[in-house]
């Protein structure tokens, strides 16, 4: 070995990467969270990506948040208008933002989706995809999904500790004690 490596000295996972992979594993495999995985990002026809291809879509949904917007006499359902909806399936950090604006976006959305289920317009396949996840989204599914976006936050978070380039190895201790509490 000392022939062909004659440079390394040391040889580190990336810690980061390894943390990650165990973040998100436990959470996609568990009933619940993984319907959640599954119907917002994950099948084929999955919600949020759905929406991030189709500029239709994003025009619809972003118009429905602006009439929300305008509700008379209520105690205004939202503040702004959220436009982007983007992720890469493949990281789990880039899934826990677009996760937490469906978790803000729910009646949106829900109002989106009734609006495609009932539109005659769109063909019988879509509709009933609609319907399928607009009947999904009961109370256990929407805490789930508020749930996976707190979960990414906050795990995002800590994981960001041991992304950078001169992280500190002897606060890694402490660094997991301050997260677990």
């Amino acid at each position: 070995m000392h022939t062909a490596f004659t440079n390394v000295v040391l040889v580190v996972r990336d810690a980061a990467h390894a943390l990650g992979i165990a973040i998100k594993d436990p959470l996609h495999h568990d009933d619940v969270f993984g319907d959640v995985w599954d119907s917002l990002f994950n099948v084929r026809h999955a919600l949020v990506p759905d929406v991030m291809n189709s500029q239709k879509w994003q025009d619809l949904l972003q118009h429905i948040q602006a009439d929300l917007l305008r509700i008379a006499g209520e105690s205004q359902p939202m503040e702004v208008v959220l436009k982007h909806l983007r992720f890469a399936k493949q990281r789990f950090d880039s899934v826990a933002g677009p996760m937490a604006k469906v978790a803000f976006m729910l009646l949106p959305l829900g109002t989106f989706l009734a609006f495609i289920g009932s539109d005659e317009r769109h063909n019988r396949d879509m509709r009933a995809r609609a319907l399928t996840l607009l009947k999904q989204l009961d109370s256990k599914f929407a805490l789930g999904i508020g749930l996976s976006a707190d979960w990414g936050i906050v795990t995002q978070a800590f994981l960001r500790l041991f992304d950078k380039t001169s992280h500190d190895i002897a606060k890694t201790h402490a660094e997991i004690d301050a997260f677990k509490t």
